[in-house]
């Protein structure tokens, strides 16, 4: 490992040093209000940065949970300045899933018939590391206008293969299963690319188990309340499987003829053992802690910089959502010790 991706693999593991611990949890979580929880994070943690000159009194639910999400943007940046020449292409595209959760935004304001509260909602902080223009996407009254504003970037030609009937609803699901796939294909052949050894299969080993699980819980999803959903419309909603074996295992499973059956064939797969004692009815909650025991395993055993970037940046998702649920249980006065079993720890 050169000199330069040494300092970055120090600096993230420094950086993940700083991160909220069960004891910091199980403290936030004696606070009783959205105000408590924020001056807690300006006193005590790393969130301080960005909840620097807020007016704890006056914060709204809302403004700390974006506050929450900008920090992850801030730590990209600040990593990104150790980035070495030359492996810009893995580093940058890991800003991917930020933008199309900004596309599919605007397609879900779109079907509401309200593409003009984007304007309000998009969270202004991810302007400078975007690669789409989010004005012109704000200015979108239809899925051809927002075809235009998305002219010229990577993700026009996949959402042109999903234009739909006038008059009929945008397929939400079908752009959604579209853009991610084409955030996993090419991540994928960035690692084949740029990667050999050891840090080419920790990666893949990474973004496969992430597709495995997400495509686990979508079929899950779909076997529970709508069983009768042709293959055909099934196949429409998963991510393709690269390894051979998860491509088998996902087949498999797609093909059983309900909840029960998927999950008697889902504890056979190699990654869905992890779930033998999981409540199903919370799979989201399971596909979380199992991309985050890897993450964490990964982040202090891996000698690649790429590797613990990936894990960090993960991480700190995980993390964002954690935070997250811990401002609702304030705001909605949600038991401290249900709340605990749902983060992700």
């Amino acid at each position: 490992m050169n000199s330069a991706l040494n300092a970055i693999t120090a600096k993230i593991r420094a950086m993940r040093g700083r991160r909220i611990t069960p004891e910091q949890y199980r403290e936030l979580l004696t606070r009783k209000s959205v105000e408590e929880i924020a001056s807690y994070l300006l006193a005590n943690t790393r969130y301080a940065e960005t909840l620097a000159g807020v007016q704890v009194h006056s914060v709204h639910r809302g403004q700390l949970e974006d506050l929450i999400r900008e920090q992850r943007y801030l730590e990209y940046a600040k990593l990104r300045r150790y980035t070495p020449q030359g492996s810009a292409d893995f580093f940058g595209f890991f800003f991917t899933p930020v933008e199309i959760e900004q596309i599919m935004r605007m397609i879900r304001l779109l079907n509401d018939g309200e593409p003009e509260l984007f304007e309000l909602q998009y969270p202004r902080y991810i302007v400078p590391y975007a690669t789409i223009d989010l004005t012109a996407i704000s200015r979108s009254r239809s899925f051809d206008g927002l075809l235009d504003a998305l002219r010229g970037t990577r993700y026009a030609k996949r959402l042109e293969e999903c234009r739909h009937a006038a008059g009929s609803a945008i397929d939400y699901a079908r752009c959604d299963t579209a853009l991610f796939t084409q955030y996993y294909d090419g991540i994928h052949d960035i690692i084949e690319r740029e990667y050999t050894g050891s840090t080419r299969a920790e990666l893949n080993r990474v973004f496969g188990v992430a597709t495995q699980l997400r495509n686990m819980v979508v079929l899950y999803r779909v076997k529970r309340y709508f069983a009768d959903t042709p293959p055909d419309e099934l196949n429409r909603v998963l991510l393709p499987m690269r390894n051979r074996t998860a491509r088998r295992e996902l087949r498999s499973l797609a093909e059983s003829r309900d909840a029960d059956a998927f999950v008697d064939e889902v504890k056979r797969t190699g990654l869905g053992r992890r779930l033998q004692n999981s409540d199903f009815d919370y799979i989201e909650h399971s596909e979380s802690q199992i991309n985050f025991e890897l993450l964490t395993r990964l982040m202090y055993t891996s000698e690649a910089a790429p590797v613990c970037f990936a894990a960090y940046m993960l991480l700190c998702a995980i993390e964002a959502s954690n935070l997250v649920k811990v401002i609702e249980s304030a705001y909605y006065g949600l038991s401290a010790d249900e709340t605990m079993k749902l983060l992700v720890l």
